[in-house]
């Protein structure tokens, strides 16, 4: 009996991203890329500014779910879908359990280190677009485990030395993807 009821427990605790998606497939890493530009209002280059603020509560959520926010300034270095006005930008990073803030810190006011940023607006607020790929009925969601960590974040760190590479790619990649460009 109690062998039955902590099976139980256990499937009640999975969480509900676990759910395999029997329409999915293992993504390459430029499928994976793309992917979360469709999910995203706004995606651009862009240096996170110091300081990122002490959290506090997110009251765009109901106050009983405990989520918790930071707000960090971003300078945009380059669009590559939508576009926002401004010098600086100000972006929500918000979660409820395990506090991804600190990825968002550890990158915070380095000159060297941009990231690409997943953007979604709520209400009056732009957030970071936290992303998990589907889970597909058999393999991993994506051959790329390293970018689909970022993803979970909303935001995929880039050193200097490679922004410009990495910003062709994608316009390449989105261009051919049939990403829009322009306003979110």
């Amino acid at each position: 009996m109690r062998f039955a009821l902590a099976v139980l427990l256990l499937l009640v605790a999975l969480p509900a991203q676990a759910q395999v998606d029997p329409k999915a497939k293992t993504m390459t890493t430029r499928e994976l890329w793309e992917w979360a530009a469709k999910k995203s209002d706004v995606v651009l280059l862009g240096r996170v500014l110091a300081p990122v603020s002490e959290p506090m509560n997110d009251t765009t959520y109901a106050a009983y779910l405990g989520v918790q926010c930071v707000i960090a300034r971003v300078e945009p270095i380059e669009w590559l879908k939508g576009k926002l006005d401004g010098e600086e930008i100000e972006v929500r990073h918000n979660w409820a359990v395990d506090r991804s803030d600190q990825r968002l810190r550890a990158i915070a006011g380095r000159d060297t280190t941009g990231a690409i940023l997943f953007l979604k607006r709520r209400g009056a607020n732009w957030y970071l677009l936290k992303l998990k790929p589907p889970l597909p009925p058999e393999g991993p969601p994506s051959d790329n485990p390293g970018l689909e960590w970022a993803l979970s974040a909303g935001f995929v760190p880039v050193p200097q030395r490679k922004f410009k590479s990495l910003v062709d790619q994608l316009h390449a990649w989105y261009e051919k993807a049939n990403v829009a460009a322009g306003e979110p």
